[in-house]
């Protein structure tokens, strides 16, 4: 097969393989749209031995990447440029502000700015602006001086929410860690299936459920309990908690475990972990 060599501004690559939507093929039109718009090219694509070939560039060039040809390696180098940051949370009065790159979906790479100092941080938080970065300002350790908290959201859908909190001094800008709600649970919740009941121990609290009055059908209840697709930092009365849903079928969720922190040990650890059943 002969293939042909097409260039444009440098070079432009035709490859063999279609990766995005042809419209329509005709003998002497082909039209190329991406993401629903179609783009424009001074290098026409061609039908070749019943093979589509498309120009690189003008396609790499619309999705905001970079083509380059390189003699040395005899290559086309397509580079993504890199995006823009953009502030997802402030505090104007504080002159505190969070900013972060989006991609496909997801906020990462996050500088946050106290006045003149900044620092990187390798979180993520969802790009939905309904889940936006929360910043607070509250005295969570009861030092006489504010933490900084985050709260970011990494996953949320259909039976999922899931948040996580991070501390940070605002005049050093270092981070105190918190203990992981879930590995706090897998130490200290235990539970009991039994064919009639549902039984949940967790500290000195014991809670007994009998599963005709749960409301979920028989066939449509897990082996064992979940608890790791809900989990919701807040701050209340200058206490920071995670709140854990409790679930025992793929909608079903009989309540939820809240877990307060304390600072001990330069880290923030469970001080109280108690379940409330739902109705």
């Amino acid at each position: 097969m002969k293939k042909k060599l097409l260039w444009s501004v440098g070079v432009t690559l035709l490859v063999s393989t279609l990766i995005v939507g042809v419209v329509s093929a005709a003998a002497n039109h082909i039209k190329i749209v991406v993401n629903g718009q179609e783009i424009k090219s001074s290098i026409q694509p061609l039908i070749v031995d019943d093979t589509v070939m498309v120009p690189v560039r003008a396609i790499a060039e619309n999705l905001g990447a970079n083509v380059k040809w390189d003699g040395q390696s005899n290559s086309v180098i397509i580079a993504t440029k890199d995006k823009t940051p953009e502030i997802v949370a402030t505090i104007p009065e504080m002159e505190i502000a969070l900013s972060a790159k989006e991609n496909e979906g997801m906020y990462e790479d996050f500088t946050l700015q106290v006045k003149e100092s900044k620092r990187v941080f390798d979180w993520k938080n969802v790009s939905n602006p309904t889940y936006a970065p929360e910043l607070l300002l509250n005295d969570i350790d009861h030092d006489g001086q504010k933490e900084l908290i985050v709260i970011l959201t990494t996953g949320t859908g259909t039976g999922v929410h899931v948040t996580e909190a991070h501390i940070i001094n605002p005049e050093t800008l270092l981070e105190t860690y918190i203990d992981d709600p879930v590995a706090i649970l897998l130490k200290n919740l235990k539970i009991k299936i039994s064919d009639n009941e549902v039984e949940i121990a967790i500290s000195d609290q014991k809670t007994v459920m009998d599963k005709e009055k749960i409301n979920i059908e028989p066939e449509n209840l897990f082996s064992n309990i979940a608890f790791n697709s809900i989990c919701s930092f807040e701050v209340i009365n200058d206490q920071l908690s995670a709140n854990m849903g409790i679930q025992i079928s793929p909608a079903g969720f009989i309540g939820e475990i809240q877990i307060s922190y304390t600072l001990k040990d330069n880290m923030y650890q469970a001080s109280k972990i108690e379940f409330k059943k739902y109705d």
